[in-house]
């Protein structure tokens, strides 16, 4: 479970800093961009339901300033800490 909750960091990072990289980071996108992900990565359905739950409960909270590049940064860290 932990890899698969990684690579979804990764994809929701390089989702998220691929384009507007300097754009203000909400959470309304965040939570979007999530859902987005989960179901690129498994389809819709059940199962990419319960990766995007799990997606949501490893993101860190959206700092005052966040770009979207710099909370893409902290989200490869935590996907490195979730592999460890």
């Amino acid at each position: 479970m932990a890899d698969q909750t990684r690579a979804l960091l990764r994809d929701l990072a390089n989702c998220l800093d691929g384009q507007f990289r300097e754009a203000p980071m909400t959470k309304r996108l965040a939570d979007a961009q999530a859902l987005i992900v989960a179901d690129a990565a498994f389809g819709p359905g059940t199962y990419s339901e319960l990766a995007e739950r799990r997606l949501l409960d490893k993101l860190p909270p959206i700092l005052p300033g966040d770009t979207r590049d710099a909370y893409a940064q902290r989200l490869r860290l935590i996907a490195e800490e979730v592999a460890a």
